[in-house]
């Protein structure tokens, strides 16, 4: 996947339903691929055609697009995710919990990523 938005369209212009299906044989959609590799754009105009449940469709290691974007340390990208599914923060800190590597090599990440969350609830509210 290179991140070319105008082949993604011509794809997903022909059935909305795509964004949901496996692209891979580690069951990952195209958001989780563009997350990994930090397609910031891609992964914007992707959420817009997204649902919120489309954000937790897991691969075959049980890990989300969010986790995905930790994991390869994509703060934006996970900005982006965050900002469509805030539900996603929960799952997304048991997860951490249960992988060391998330916690040991991008505690930086998690921390911007909270601080976000907190600043963006904050706004939301009011």
């Amino acid at each position: 996947m290179k991140g070319d938005w105008k082949a993604a369209t011509n794809i997903l212009d022909k059935k909305k339903c795509y964004v949901r299906f496996s692209i891979n044989r580690n069951n990952e959609t195209a958001l989780h691929v563009a997350a990994y590799k930090g397609h910031t754009s891609f992964v914007k105009k992707l959420v817009i055609l997204m649902n919120k449940e489309d954000l937790e469709l897991q691969n075959n290691s049980y890990n989300t697009a969010l986790c995905i974007a930790a994991i390869a340390g994509h703060v934006e990208v996970a900005k982006i995710i965050v900002t469509k599914q805030k539900a996603l923060v929960t799952a997304f800190m048991d997860h951490c919990k249960e992988h060391t590597r998330i916690k040991r090599t991008r505690k930086n990440l998690i921390a911007e990523y909270f601080n976000y969350q907190v600043e963006y609830s904050s706004f939301s509210r009011g």
